[in-house]
């Protein structure tokens, strides 16, 4: 029996081959691990804010103002914490808990949905350890927000975010967002939102916030004058940054309000 012999080029040939069929199946894997991997934290953002948006609308915010009894025996404590411990056990989650910025600007836990035995507990009062909120765990160019509702009369008429950041990585979004619900505008909320927020900015170590609109979002550009903002200038959001925009949004106004 006779073997052929491979040539030089035939030798080259099945290389090249090898390499492209290698490179292909590595480019499968790739996009089917980022579809998967995206997939998954759409999920996992959908099943936290369906939580989130559960819990609050059990609880009552006011009830954590200052006058909130730390003490485990209050029977407001125990029914949050019922609550609390309720909807870990049902949803699995990890953790579940409550927790507020004192008028020293530190978080502390107020109800934690822990059993009380469990290593992890937290007492009313104890610290929330920096790691959870401090941003070096989260992925590159992310940066933590704060979310604040706008409550009138014990109804909510917005929402407010202020978002951690110097002024170059949040150049195009801002620091500050808000919205007010359709039926509770033009009555400045907005505006004194903003104002309310400055003070815990300023906590934060914030000097300066950025602040932008779309240049047709008339009712947002009205509370930014109000605000005495300095403008900047108009800017095109850059293509890598647009998908966390509204669809068709690609200009922005940009201005700065000095704290």
């Amino acid at each position: 029996m006779k073997f052929k012999r491979l040539d030089r080029v035939d030798y080259q040939v099945s290389i090249i081959t090898i390499i492209i069929v290698c490179a292909s199946f590595f480019c499968v894997y790739i996009f089917n691990y980022k579809i998967t991997h995206d997939d998954m934290i759409y999920s996992l953002k959908e099943r936290s804010n369906t939580i989130y948006h559960y819990v609050e609308n059990y609880l009552d915010k006011d009830t954590f103002n200052h006058n909130f009894s730390l003490d485990m025996k209050n029977d407001t404590y125990k029914q949050i914490k019922q609550k609390l411990e309720d909807v870990k056990n049902a949803t699995n989650v990890l953790y579940l808990y409550t927790a507020k910025m004192t008028d020293e600007g530190e978080y502390i836990y107020l109800v934690d949905g822990l059993p009380t035995a469990s290593p992890d507990f937290r007492y009313p009062g104890d610290k929330i350890e920096k790691e959870i909120y401090i941003d070096k765990d989260l992925p590159a160019g992310w940066k933590p927000y704060y979310i604040f509702l706008m409550k009138v009369n014990n109804e909510i008429v917005g929402r407010m975010t202020l978002r951690e950041g110097s002024c170059e990585e949040r150049y195009y979004d801002g620091h500050i967002g808000y919205t007010v619900e359709p039926e509770f505008r033009g009555h400045y909320y907005a505006y004194q939102g903003v104002q309310l927020i400055k003070p815990i900015a300023l906590k934060l170590g914030f000097k300066e916030l950025i602040i932008t609109c779309s240049p047709n979002n008339l009712a947002s550009k009205k509370t930014i004058l109000k605000l005495q903002a300095q403008y900047l200038e108009t800017v095109e959001i850059p293509k890598k940054y647009r998908k966390d925009f509204e669809a068709g949004e690609t200009i922005k106004e940009v201005y700065l309000i000095k704290l």
